[in-house]
C-alpha cells in the first residue's frame, strides 16, 4: 500500500513536466543558453557572413534595400538581378528583421538566433500530440522531450542562419495534421492543410519529393474507410497549387523560363565549387546570369555522372554517409548523440510496423524518401534537420519498446509500480 501511494505521488510530481508547454519553455531556456554560454559564442560569425545562410541574407539585403528579391551574393558581387537561388517566406521574413534591428547589426543577428531557437522550441508543441495520435500520453512525454533535449535540434538553430528551424516546425505541424486530416469530411480543412503544404514547399522545396506519397497514403486510408477518397485530397492539391503559383509564375516573367521552385539545382548536381568559396564561380555567375550558370553547371554534371559513372556511385555513398552521421571534427559529442539516434531509427520502426502498419507507412516514408534528392547533390545532417521531428517520434517509438521490453525481465511487483505503455 505504501508502495502505490509513493508512486502516487512520484506521479503528481511529474505532472508538470508532462505539460507540453512545460517542455517547449525548458526547451526554449536550453537553446537560449546555449546562445550565451559561452558569451563569445553569438560573436563567432556576423549576418553578413555566417556559416550557412550567406545567400537568404543578401537576398534579405537586397529586399530591404527595394531591389526585389535578387542578388544571393550580393555582398561579393554587388547586384545581379533576379534571383530564384530560394523560395520567397525565410529570406522576406529575414528582411523584416533587418528593417527592425538595422542591417549590418549585430542587433538583427541575434533577432534571427533567437527567432530560430524559438522555431526549434515550438516544435516540441506539435510533437508531442503527433506521439500522443501514435501511442498515447507516455510516447508524448518523451518524443517532446526527446525534441527538447536533442543536442543538433539545439545546435542547428544557432549555427544556420537558414530555413532549417522553421522548415521543421512546419513540417512538425503537418505531420499532427496529416493524422488529423484523414477524420475529416469537411472541404475547408482539406483546404487549409493543402495550404500548409504550399507554405512548407515555398519554405523548403525539398519536401516535393514527399507530397505525392503523403497524399497516397491519406487516398489510402479514405478509401479503406469508404470515404471521398478522390475528392477530398483534390481540395488539398488546389490549394497546394494556388499556393505556388505566384511564386512560378513571378519566375517566368523575370526569367522566361519555367523555374516551378528553386533555380539551383545544377549547381547542386555539379558538386563542384561554390560562388561563396571560388572568385572564378562567381565570376561566371555573374557573366552568364543564374539561369544559363545553373543550365551550364547541370549539362556539365550529367556529362561528368555518364562519363565518370564509379566516380559517381562512391561520391553518393559519402553523400549517403555525411546525411546521417556527424563527423567527429564537428564535436566528438554531437556526433555521438547523433549516432545513437541515427541507430535507434530502425529499432523504431521495427516497433511501429508490428504495432500499427498504416503509421510505419506514413512515418517510414520520410526516411526513405526524403534524402534522395541529397544523396545526389549535397549532404549534411544540416539538411537532414527538416525531418528530424518525425525521426524523433521514430526513436521515441524504439525507446519506449525497447523499456517495454526489459520490463518484462523485472519482478512482477515492481512491474506493476510502472504504468504499462500505451498501445502504438
Amino acid at each position: 500500500m505504501t508502495d502505490s501511494k509513493d508512486a502516487q505521488n512520484f506521479s503528481r510530481l511529474l505532472q508538470p513536466f508532462q505539460s507540453p508547454w512545460i517542455v517547449s519553455l525548458v526547451a526554449l531556456v536550453i537553446r537560449l543558453a546555449f546562445l550565451w554560454i559561452p558569451p563569445s559564442r553569438t560573436h563567432a560569425f556576423s549576418l553578413d557572413y555566417p556559416p550557412l545562410g550567406l545567400e537568404a541574407s543578401n537576398i534579405a539585403y537586397s529586399l530591404v534595400a527595394h531591389q526585389g528579391f535578387a542578388s544571393p551574393f550580393l555582398w561579393m558581387s554587388g547586384p545581379t538581378g533576379p534571383t530564384a537561388w530560394l523560395t520567397p517566406v525565410f529570406p522576406c521574413l529575414l528582411s523584416v528583421i533587418i528593417r527592425i534591428f538595422g542591417p549590418h547589426t549585430y542587433a538583427s543577428l541575434l533577432a534571427i538566433l533567437i527567432l530560430n531557437e524559438f522555431f526549434s522550441a515550438a516544435t516540441c508543441l506539435p510533437l508531442f500530440h503527433i506521439a500522443r495520435k501514435v501511442g498515447g500520453d507516455r510516447l508524448s512525454s518523451l518524443t517532446a522531450w526527446l525534441w527538447a533535449i536533442l543536442p543538433l535540434a539545439i545546435y542547428v538553430p544557432y549555427w544556420a542562419v537558414w530555413f532549417i528551424s522553421l522548415s521543421a516546425l512546419l513540417f512538425a505541424v503537418l505531420m499532427l495534421a496529416t493524422l488529423a486530416i484523414r477524420v475529416s469530411d469537411q472541404p475547408a480543412r482539406w483546404f487549409g492543410y493543402g495550404l500548409i503544404w504550399g507554405a512548407q514547399l515555398m519554405t523548403n522545396p525539398s519536401f516535393a519529393t514527399t507530397i505525392p506519397f503523403v497524399f497516397l497514403w491519406l487516398v489510402w486510408e479514405l478509401r479503406k474507410q469508404r470515404r471521398r477518397w478522390l475528392q477530398l485530397p483534390a481540395y488539398a492539391a488546389i490549394a497546394l497549387i494556388l499556393t505556388c503559383t505566384p511564386w512560378t509564375i513571378r519566375n517566368f516573367v523575370v526569367f522566361h523560363t519555367f523555374v516551378p521552385l528553386r533555380s539551383n539545382f545544377g549547381l547542386a548536381l555539379s558538386g563542384g565549387l561554390h560562388p561563396i568559396d571560388s572568385s572564378v564561380e562567381l565570376t561566371k555567375y555573374v557573366q552568364l546570369g543564374e539561369i544559363a550558370y545553373m543550365k551550364q553547371k547541370k549539362m556539365q554534371a550529367i556529362q561528368f555522372i555518364r562519363a565518370h559513372p564509379r566516380e559517381f556511385f562512391y561520391a553518393t555513398k559519402k553523400r549517403i554517409l555525411y546525411f546521417w552521421i556527424i563527423s567527429r571534427k564537428d564535436g566528438a559529442f554531437l556526433a555521438f548523440t547523433n549516432l545513437g539516434f541515427v541507430m535507434l531509427i530502425p529499432l523504431g520502426l521495427l516497433f511501429m510496423v508490428r504495432k500499427n502498419f498504416s503509421h510505419f507507412v506514413l512515418f517510414a516514408m520520410f526516411p526513405a524518401i526524403f534524402p534522395l534528392l541529397y544523396y545526389i547533390t549535397l549532404a549534411s545532417p544540416i539538411y537532414r534537420h527538416a525531418i528530424d521531428p518525425v525521426l524523433t517520434v521514430i526513436v521515441a517509438v524504439g525507446l519506449e519498446g525497447i523499456f517495454s521490453f526489459c520490463l518484462r525481465f523485472l519482478p512482477r511487483s515492481a512491474n506493476s509500480a510502472v504504468t504499462e505503455s500505451p498501445a502504438i
